[in-house]
């Protein structure tokens, strides 16, 4: 009787960890490289994109995040949950280059305060 129960626990953790293998296995296989996804999207809304093959082939991304029906969207999202900016050039092309660092720049000291304060407001350099 209690090895017939082992033996039910052994197959239920047995179907549960294969279960929750193929579950990763099948995200892993959702992502693509940014180089890929840009290619799918140049082909799809007929635009050209510019960029250093060596600085983007180390991201990746879910497609299925980025079901839009409008390129607008599509680059909003890439520039919000990537690394990289899109500048249009215009005529269907696009170039994607890192963001620039941002900085802090001083709009107003007050020094009527006790010592000083700034405001501050960020700025890409």
């Amino acid at each position: 009787m209690r090895t017939k129960k082992l033996m039910r626990m052994l197959i239920a953790v047995l179907l549960f960890t294969s279960s929750m293998s193929m579950k990763a296995s099948d995200e892993l296989k959702e992502k693509v490289t940014l180089s890929e996804f840009l290619n799918e999207i140049s082909e799809k809304h007929e635009v050209y994109f510019t960029y250093n093959p060596t600085l983007v082939s180390n991201t990746s991304l879910n497609p299925e995040e980025y079901k839009f029906p409008v390129l607008d969207k599509i680059i909003n999202k890439l520039e919000r949950k990537t690394s990289f900016d899109f500048e249009y050039l215009g005529n269907k092309y696009y170039v994607v280059y890192h963001k620039k660092p941002q900085r802090a720049k001083i709009l107003k000291v007050d020094s009527n305060t006790n010592g000083i304060s700034a405001m501050t407001l960020t700025e890409k350099v």
